[in-house]
């Protein structure tokens, strides 16, 4: 199967699939939470001071939630593979940074998403707008 093949296939998938059944109703204070949280603005400072903390935090959860799942093993493996690979400790930060980037633009996508289920709660979306702006191409009418 060709990709061009493959890309028709998906665009008639796509405009053969009922989306506002697949959409959950959200709260109307949904959307004004986020922006309240992340402001209304993304390319801020404010967001991007948000979107970090809340980056920072979730790894910190995740490692603090394995250190309680393997209490022993975790802090021993960790404290083994630091004295085998002393590089490891500034591989893990810079890990932990690059990850900070791709979450600040994913949740664009999560703004935008929020956006279109409130505009879809009020009956004005156009999806193939929705498709064709998170990375698909446009679909032919």
């Amino acid at each position: 199967m060709s990709a061009t093949q493959a890309r028709a296939d998906f665009a008639r998938y796509l405009k053969s699939t009922d989306f506002a059944k697949a959409v959950v109703h959200l709260p109307n204070d949904t959307h004004v939470l986020f922006e309240r949280v992340f402001g209304a603005r993304h390319f801020s400072w404010r967001c991007v001071k948000t979107s970090v903390l809340f980056s920072v935090a979730a790894f910190a959860i995740i490692v603090v939630l394995n250190v309680l799942n393997h209490p022993k093993g975790s802090l021993s493996r960790t404290l083994n593979v630091l004295e085998m690979f002393p590089g490891f400790f500034r591989s893990v930060v810079a890990y932990a940074i690059w990850s900070i980037v791709p979450d600040y633009f994913n949740l664009l996508k999560t703004r935008k998403v929020l956006g279109l289920i409130t505009a879809r709660q009020m009956g004005q979306v156009d999806w193939n707008h929705v498709v064709s702006n998170f990375g698909f191409d446009p679909l032919p009418n």
